[in-house]
């Protein structure tokens, strides 16, 4: 009864917090940013709980101002402070190796091999790129966060040194491409799937939008950081790498999609979005089956991560659609009557209100870090209260400090039963 109680109040909550339907279906202008990865609203709702001293998100916020706080003296890293370089030795090259690729043991002279869901921490090491390229994105999400939720101008500050350091400083920036990710020694200096690096761009794009009112980015740095970005969507689309990542049937193809069409629309060309979005329908309704699952995810080594990954690429993809417009919402493309994302959030929520083959002690799947931030748009979007409930079950599961689950939208409130 109590769990019944949770999953309405979770579902009434996101009703109350929510705007109309058709608020972010306008086309973009260029004071609108279209989020992909959170609303806004959400965003100023937490701000507003915070300020009210709500006990719900007091310790993520006090979690993420300690964090914000040590970041403040981290030195901002680029793409010069590599070790290796990449063939084109050009050092302004994001360099890095596939993670998933290994010295053959039984030949350890020989070229690298690939081990699908075997991470290699080689990749990692300080001659590539990697690891200061997912840390400088990590820090310049959290300080923008810190910035927006607390008003402390110091975190916009050093985010907006970070950015200047990788993207816009002629000394430092990384050149706008992925020509040179996801190497495999002795077969490769880069593959087309590294374009699959560019993800978490997306959501930087987002928090970078937080910054707006902070003055820690100049007019003109602003504008430096969209044509770049513009520069990285036309390799996107016009390079042979891109053009192979575009044919991809699987998460990395609706990756691909979702990076045209977020750095596209971000650095004001929404003609472009709109031309990678028209094929997405078709993609959608090969990539998922009847009952709602990934097949092509779930045959991976890890499959139960890859069923998130791919669900959270479309979702992303859908939040992205509606900044163009009804017509495009990816949100209503229907199979037999049914939304197919709709389909996608109950089929992978089942797994955590229900048994799973992997499970945690108690019987639900373990818990990918990003989903509970799926299952709330998704929630946010179809007002179903199974997705409500996979999203209540989430968040049982994680701690009163973690960031996604308390400070990018309403927090449902775990279950004591």
């Amino acid at each position: 009864m109590l769990k019944a109680l949770l999953i309405l109040a979770a579902t009434s909550l996101l009703a109350a917090s929510a705007l109309p339907a058709t608020a972010q279906n306008d086309p973009p202008t260029e004071s609108r940013h279209v989020y992909a990865t959170f609303r806004s609203e959400d965003i100023d709702w937490v701000r507003k709980r915070a300020n009210a001293g709500d006990p719900t998100v007091q310790p993520a916020i006090a979690q993420l101002r300690s964090e914000a706080d040590r970041m403040l003296a981290i030195k901002a890293r680029s793409v010069m402070s590599k070790k290796g370089i990449a063939s084109s030795e050009d050092r302004h090259d994001f360099y890095a190796m596939g993670k998933y690729s290994w010295r053959d043991a039984n030949a350890p002279e020989s070229a690298y091999i690939r081990r699908d869901g075997s991470r290699n921490p080689e990749a990692m090491e300080d001659k590539y790129d990697k690891k200061n390229f997912n840390e400088t994105v990590r820090f310049i999400n959290a300080l923008s966060l810190a910035y927006s939720l607390t008003g402390e101008r110091r975190y916009a500050q050093k985010s907006a040194e970070l950015i200047r350091t990788w993207f816009l400083d002629p000394a430092t920036r990384m050149n706008p491409n992925f020509r040179h990710a996801a190497i495999q020694p002795g077969v490769n200096d880069g593959g087309y799937g590294g374009i699959i690096e560019g993800v978490v761009l997306i959501e930087m794009l987002d928090y970078v939008a937080l910054l707006d009112g902070s003055a820690a980015l100049s007019k003109s740095e602003e504008d430096q950081l969209k044509k770049w970005f513009g520069s990285l969507s036309e390799w996107l689309v016009n390079s042979d790498f891109g053009r192979s990542e575009s044919r991809m049937k699987n998460n990395h193809g609706t990756w691909y999609r979702a990076q045209v069409a977020a750095f596209s629309l971000y650095s004001g060309n929404p003609e472009r979005a709109r031309s990678v979005m028209a094929s997405s329908p078709d993609l959608l309704t090969q990539q998922f089956a009847k009952d709602g699952s990934l097949p092509l995810e779930l045959k991976r080594a890890d499959g139960e991560m890859y069923s998130v990954y791919g669900l959270r690429a479309w979702i992303t993809l859908a939040r992205l659609s509606e900044g163009l417009g009804e017509s495009h919402s990816l949100w209503r493309v229907e199979r037999e009557g049914q939304p197919i994302l709709k389909k996608g959030l109950l089929n992978l929520g089942a797994r955590y209100v229900k048994p799973a083959s992997s499970t945690s002690g108690d019987g639900r799947a373990k818990i990918d870090p990003y989903a509970v931030q799926v299952f709330r748009l998704g929630a946010e979007q179809y007002r179903s209260s199974d997705i409500s409930a996979a999203l209540v079950s989430i968040a049982d599961q994680l701690p009163p400090t973690d960031r996604r689950a308390r400070l990018l939208g309403p927090v449902p409130q775990p279950s004591r039963n």
